[in-house]
């Protein structure tokens, strides 16, 4: 990615400071998506410790979707299509409920450019997801 691409996306995530709400972490997850990042490739439970929630909530949140997986196998009926998506979706949008000051696109952006290495697929995918929002 050129330099001045990147100067750009930095410049962007530099005035996102207001709190995201629902509808643009959704919508970052479907640019994420169409723009080829792997999501279940990146640690949910990684992702939810840089994002600062604590070790007992990641816990509770593995809990639930694992019990509820369980109780859904037993009654031979699917919960999802993807379990792990589901966790990542959740330390998500547990992370917005706090309302702290960190909730903000480019504290996210961060934390997910932080699990991946500069030069992957995943972490170009994410420039381009922050990039398509540009406009948004």
């Amino acid at each position: 990615m050129d330099g001045v691409r990147r100067r750009n996306i930095q410049l962007f995530l530099s005035k996102q400071s207001q709190i995201i709400n629902p509808v643009q972490l959704n919508d970052l997850l479907k640019a994420l998506e169409r723009f080829g990042v792997k999501l279940p490739a990146l640690p949910w439970r990684s992702l939810g410790e840089r994002l600062g929630l604590e070790k007992g909530t990641l816990d509770d949140i593995e809990s639930y979707f694992t019990a509820l997986k369980t109780v859904m196998d037993m009654m031979d009926q699917r919960v999802c299509e993807d379990e792990y998506i589901d966790c990542l979706r959740e330390c998500l949008f547990v992370w917005l409920d706090r309302n702290d000051d960190r909730a903000t696109l480019s504290f996210l952006i961060s934390a997910l450019y932080s699990l991946t290495e500069e030069t992957s697929e995943d972490s170009v995918g994410i420039l381009l997801a922050v990039e398509s929002m540009i406009g948004t």
